[in-house]
């Protein structure tokens, strides 16, 4: 696992149980209390850091994956700045083309999920998720919080299906309208 969400999943948990609480935590877990942005950690050690998150805190592991997915958002956007007049779709289409080629260019020991991605129309992408990480909603979090950037939230709408082990189908489409209206 990257160094830079190793170290983004520190602040999350700092953000939202307390330094004290990350000290005790990673003493406990037997890891270092400072991850290096540009170093690569083994995936065992991150998986072994989440699970023992959501077992002491009684989290559920969906919910705290799309929140960390969301955090993680504004560090992203501010790193790889997409282009100015893109949309939430816009972003998802060329995630892999331009998004994860360039972190793999940079570094030859980063590993983020290789995604088939297809536009359908300007409405709808789909995303194929395939990773022995097997955490497609960290990548779900990711969208919600590019939609919210794009002040789209309201108006994108998220189906998730397991297609095998480790392989899921995430289709996003853009509402025409609202997704919920407000009662007046």
């Amino acid at each position: 696992m990257h160094g830079l969400v190793c170290s983004k999943f520190q602040e999350f948990y700092i953000s939202n149980f307390g330094l004290r609480e990350w000290d005790q935590f990673a003493k406990k877990a037997g890891i270092d209390t400072h991850f290096e942005l540009t170093k690569s950690y083994s995936d065992k050690m991150f998986m072994r850091i989440l699970v023992m998150a959501l077992e002491i805190h009684k989290l559920n592991a969906r919910e705290t994956l799309e929140s960390f997915g969301k955090f993680l958002t504004p560090f992203l956007l501010k790193l790889y700045q997409p282009k100015d007049d893109w949309t939430t779709l816009d972003l998802l289409e060329h995630t892999e083309s331009e998004i994860h080629a360039t972190v793999r260019m940079r570094d030859r020991n980063a590993a983020p999920p290789r995604l088939q991605i297809k536009r359908w129309d300007r409405d709808e992408v789909e995303i194929r998720y395939n990773s022995p990480r097997n955490i497609p909603f960290l990548g779900i979090g990711i969208i919600k919080g590019l939609a919210e950037h794009y002040n789209e939230l309201d108006r994108i709408e998220i189906k998730a299906r397991k297609l095998k082990e480790k392989s899921y189908s995430i289709r996003v489409l853009r509402l025409k309208r609202p997704a919920y209206q407000a009662v007046i």
